[in-house]
């Protein structure tokens, strides 16, 4: 028969652990400690900002400036394409692009019509806009 010997200390700790009211009592502290620690990590980390009212008319002026603005470029870019739509262009002009620039017909008759039919300008600035790429 083999005897094993315990401590004071190990003897006293073994009772505790036999007595499952400590054990429930000894754990709800830890858990509670646990959720303490946890409750002031959690509000460490966390900003809090007060709401704050909002001030509806001032909302109002800035929703309908931002869409008039809008309303202005659109109607900048309309104008700007009903302009260059007027331009003529030739065709061997575009076919000239298209084969030296190595562009799509669409780039090549936006190319022309955007430096309002000169294909040297055009080219200029092609060329320009790739070297500074």
């Amino acid at each position: 028969i083999i005897e094993i010997k315990m401590s004071k200390g190990e003897q006293d700790k073994s009772k505790q652990r036999n007595n499952p009211e400590e054990e429930v009592e000894e754990d709800e502290e830890e858990s509670q400690e646990k959720s303490t620690k946890e409750q002031k990590l959690l509000d460490s980390m966390t900003s809090f900002q007060e709401e704050k009212e909002i001030d509806t008319q001032a909302a109002q002026k800035a929703i309908s400036a931002l869409g008039s603005s809008q309303a202005e470029k659109q109607a900048q870019r309309l104008k700007r394409a009903q302009e260059l739509a007027k331009i003529k262009v030739k065709k061997e002009d575009i076919d000239l692009l298209m084969t030296e620039l190595e562009m799509t017909e669409n780039e090549a008759d936006s190319w022309i019509r955007e430096h309002n039919n000169d294909i040297e300008a055009a080219f200029r600035a092609f060329v320009n806009r790739t070297a500074s790429q």
